[in-house]
């Protein structure tokens, strides 16, 4: 599954051995070249325009957080670097207020993959790329990445006036929820009242899309593939 589901249930598995032996120029470059993906990927979403700090303004710091993905045998598939604020030097009241968000329980998750036996559902999984990006985000101020700073005219320091939420910022899993639950009611769906992270789509035909959101990871279960795929594709073409 997705992520942060798969991080719940196991967990990853590190071959020291072979790390010690990585060529030290290569593995700089592919970090660099996560990095520059990262970064492109915030400028094409817009989520922070550069601008001077405003006077009586507070800025939050960043940072970079790198991490590897190995298989079972402790090789390295995948590098993945992501940009984040460091939410710790946040001030409540200032910057931040609400923090809650609902995560779907694994014994809901483990409820669902059962109906879904029962009842003969074909079950899927998808995660959402970059979900917290995709939320908008009240004025905060953040540093700009590490190695990708730039500078005003006169060489001023500049800072990221934040359009979306960003990674590593307090209220970011709140926002997204709020961001996805409007998207989940706008196209029909029917959230659980015993589980704000269980949502519920009847067709006119009797197909069932029965939806578990779990961060930024997703559970499908349905009795109908079209009406699956149809939903799937309109939640990734979403504005």
């Amino acid at each position: 599954m997705g992520g942060d589901l798969a991080f719940a249930a196991a967990s990853e598995i590190v071959n020291e051995d072979y790390h010690r032996t990585e060529d030290e120029n290569e593995v700089r470059a592919e970090r660099k070249k996560t990095k520059d993906a990262e970064f492109q990927a915030h400028i094409k979403n817009a989520t922070w325009e550069l601008s001077p700090l405003p006077k009586g303004e507070r800025c939050i710091t960043s940072g970079w957080i790198e991490t590897d993905k190995r298989d079972q045998n402790g090789i390295i598939v995948r590098r993945k670097a992501r940009f984040i604020a460091k939410g710790y030097s946040q001030e409540y009241g200032y910057n931040y207020l609400h923090t809650y968000a609902p995560v779907a329980s694994m014994t809901r998750i483990r409820l669902i993959l059962a109906l879904a036996c029962i009842l003969d559902l074909e079950l899927d999984n998808m995660d959402v790329d970059t979900a917290y990006l995709q939320s908008d985000l009240e004025k905060i101020y953040v540093k700009q990445p590490p190695g990708y700073e730039q500078y005003g005219p006169n060489g001023e320091e500049l800072v990221c006036r934040l359009h979306k939420s960003l990674y590593g910022l307090k209220q970011s899993g709140r926002n997204w929820h709020k961001k996805i639950d409007e998207w989940f009611r706008g196209y029909g769906f029917h959230s659980s009242s015993a589980d704000p992270c269980l949502y519920v789509k009847f067709g006119s035909s009797g197909e069932i899309l029965v939806i578990v959101l779990y961060v930024d990871d997703l559970i499908t279960a349905s009795n109908s593939r079209a009406m699956a795929e149809k939903n799937s594709s309109k939640l990734f073409q979403r504005d």
